[in-house]
């Protein structure tokens, strides 16, 4: 075989075995999704209702860049043994 044969061969690999990894995961995520809702449906509805907003957040927001400050070194946030400055 040739290394532009094994080279175009990679994408059709890493394909199946992600599309393997996905399967094999759905049916455990699914038991223990199940359980979390049966155990506390309030809870579970309230983490729901909290990432659905998440993600309208992130959809509809306008600001999406953060300054850094000017002023202020970020490394004067922690003590010399975190590696700061304080």
């Amino acid at each position: 075989m040739s290394l532009l044969s094994n080279l175009l061969a990679v994408p059709a690999y890493l394909f199946f075995q992600l599309t393997w990894l996905l399967h094999s995961l759905r049916r455990p995520l699914l038991l223990v999704s199940a359980l979390c809702l049966l155990s506390n449906p309030k809870a579970a509805y309230n983490k729901l209702k909290l990432f659905y907003v998440t993600f309208i957040y992130l959809l509809f927001s306008k600001d999406k860049t953060w300054k850094v400050p000017k002023d202020k070194d970020p490394a004067s946030f922690f003590p010399k043994e975190l590696g700061g400055t304080l």
